[in-house]
């Protein structure tokens, strides 16, 4: 049986382009009210060292499923065999977003670098020790993974998947130190409210653009 193809359904193929484009710009927009405003206090205090560590982490992470599930015929084929012939739901979009806020991120851990450096401030910039037990077992078990798929216990499709959990899990947590940080000191000043309005903005429009190419354009839920 043939699969649904885009001129099958021209009209969610309009709907997921432009929901590309729109959740493309928030989310990529979200990471520059940080980065100026960082620039522009010329210091980073107000905003979490862990989150400032982890965001990379997260989208290293990210970057790494969305380049490879949509490039790497090995992991397209794992992904077909076991959704009976349907290819991942990763389009351009979400590679040249995870590209663009790894980039971003890594930028904004720059500056709290260069700015602790600056004012000597180092040991305030450090990430706590929960985020730097986590980062350790982040990449501990990506490795313990990868090589379990070297001895062929795992295919490869499954470290994908490990890799993408990596992140979610990330993008669940993330924003908790910043949170206890804001309590602690019982403000807002040095970090960018702005910036999670576009994130969450982006991601209601990310899970649509999902829902919409997996259910509508494919017919496999399981894409999502």
């Amino acid at each position: 049986m043939d699969l649904p193809s885009d001129s099958q359904h021209p009209i969610a193929s309009i709907i997921v382009t432009l929901t590309g484009v729109a959740y493309f710009s928030l989310w990529s927009y979200s990471f520059y009210p940080q980065v100026i405003l960082n620039y522009r206090r010329k210091t980073t205090s107000g905003f979490s060292p862990d989150f400032s560590y982890v965001n990379p982490t997260g989208f290293l992470a990210l970057s790494i499923w969305n380049w490879t599930i949509f490039f790497s015929p090995l992991a397209r084929q794992q992904y077909a065999t076991r959704h009976n012939g349907h290819l991942p739901q990763v389009s351009p979009w979400d590679i040249a977003f995870s590209t663009h806020a790894l980039f971003l991120s890594l930028i904004v851990l720059l500056q709290v670098l260069w700015y602790a450096r600056k004012h000597r401030l180092a040991s305030w910039t450090k990430p706590s020790i929960i985020a730097r037990t986590a980062i350790i077992l982040i990449f501990v078990s990506a490795f313990l993974t990868g090589c379990m798929v070297w001895i062929g216990k795992l295919e490869f499709l499954d470290w994908l998947y490990w890799i993408s959990t990596i992140k979610l899990i990330i993008s669940t947590l993330k924003y908790i130190p910043q949170v206890i940080l804001n309590w602690k000191v019982k403000s807002v000043e040095g970090f960018a409210i702005g910036a999670i309005i576009c994130d969450v903005s982006g991601s209601i429009l990310s899970f649509a653009q999902l829902v919409i190419s997996s259910i509508w354009i494919e017919g496999d839920p399981s894409g999502i």
